[in-house]
């Protein structure tokens, strides 16, 4: 059976590349997420805030990097991400 599963994943191996999304739908998700739990992921935030800034929403983006620098002030792409 090893032999068969190793066979079977050199012959059939699947590439993923995982991306953060960039789509404004999405941003109500990620507002989800930090809301039921605030400080847990700071790269969802960063990923909210560029979204929101890539969408003209700079109030909203800087709302969601205040609060992310409070719970990740150490974080150095959120607080560049502030500065834009």
């Amino acid at each position: 059976f090893q032999k068969f599963t190793d066979d079977l994943s050199k012959a059939y191996r699947v590439w993923l590349n995982i991306r953060p999304t960039t789509q404004l739908e999405d941003a109500p998700l990620l507002e989800s997420f930090l809301t039921f739990a605030p400080g847990s992921d700071a790269f969802v935030a960063r990923t909210l805030a560029q979204i929101y800034l890539d969408n003209g929403r700079p109030a909203d983006a800087r709302r969601v990097l205040d609060e992310a620098c409070l719970y990740h002030p150490t974080d150095f792409e959120v607080w560049s991400l502030r500065i834009k």
